[in-house]
């Protein structure tokens, strides 16, 4: 079977055949016409410039039509923009404690508070500069079940990192509080950790909870309007404010499954009825 019956389509024969393999063209052939070659060094050349120039003007209240288009091969100076414009940029706060008129020393507040620890993952509260490498963690966490209903605070204390960048629980408490809003279980979480830390010497201290209204309401991102918890949240400003037992203090908010240990004393408590304390 000849190729044109297979593919279903006729080939006219003529005085020549038709080889569609073959690498010469049956077409007659126009003459070559050889181009002069305008090398440019890109190094020399201006910026390149869009055909409608117009289109690069910002919108403003004159006319793209009515700007005077670039000479050609430049581009108009006011779109060249920066790669990081200052407004992307956050601002790096001092690190200057805050004082009273009296000298008594007070928390940096939202939104003034400056960001320590790798990739500022911390917000310091409380020191003049970033000691997140040596300082000791302490992590919090409250529960009530039903809410309100019975309750229960708990914090573990950890060592500062060794060589190898791990810690270890040094010291461990649970508080049982009777009935209680889980709010009110999680501020007595985070003094009753505060409490541990001073006991133990632990003058540099970072914070962690799970609470994102406990921890911004320590920050002054959240304003505290719960009457029950003020009291408390003063008892816990005055805590960190005391220079006696603390030089340093940076806290963070972070997920549930990061904060297991302290969210295990709780459910210890909340199954005895009953506090207690450990030391590992």
């Amino acid at each position: 079977m000849s190729l044109g019956r297979f593919a279903g389509f006729k080939i006219n024969s003529g005085t020549r055949s038709f080889n569609p393999f073959s690498e010469e063209a049956h077409e007659p052939q126009q003459p070559r016409v050889e181009k002069p070659l305008n090398l440019t060094n890109i190094l020399d050349a201006p910026p390149p410039v869009s055909q409608d120039v117009r289109t690069f003007f910002p919108v403003g209240p004159k006319a793209p039509e009515a700007e005077a288009a670039p000479a050609e091969g430049q581009m108009p100076p006011h779109i060249i923009k920066p790669l990081f414009p200052k407004a992307d940029v956050e601002a790096v706060v001092p690190m200057i404690q805050p004082r009273s008129k009296e000298g008594q020393r007070l928390l940096y507040k939202h939104p003034n508070l400056p960001k320590v620890g790798v990739a500022g993952a911390y917000m310091l509260l409380v020191g003049e500069s970033d000691r997140s490498q040596a300082a000791w963690l302490m992590q919090f966490d409250g529960a009530a079940n039903p809410n309100p209903g019975p309750a229960s605070a708990g914090a573990v204390l950890w060592s500062p990192m060794d060589l190898d960048g791990k810690r270890s629980p040094i010291f461990e408490s649970g508080k049982y509080l009777g009935k209680a809003t889980n709010n009110i279980a999680e501020v007595q979480g985070l003094l009753l950790g505060l409490q541990i830390a001073a006991m133990r010497g632990a003058r540099e201290l970072l914070i962690e909870g799970d609470s994102e209204l406990i921890i911004f309401h320590q920050t002054g991102k959240y304003k505290v309007s719960d009457k029950n918890l003020k009291v408390w949240w003063a008892n816990i400003q005055a805590a960190m404010m005391d220079e006696t037992s603390f030089d340093w203090i940076a806290i963070r908010h972070v997920r549930r499954e990061f904060n297991e240990r302290a969210d295990s004393i709780t459910k210890e408590v909340l199954s005895k009825k009953q506090g207690f304390t450990r030391v590992s």
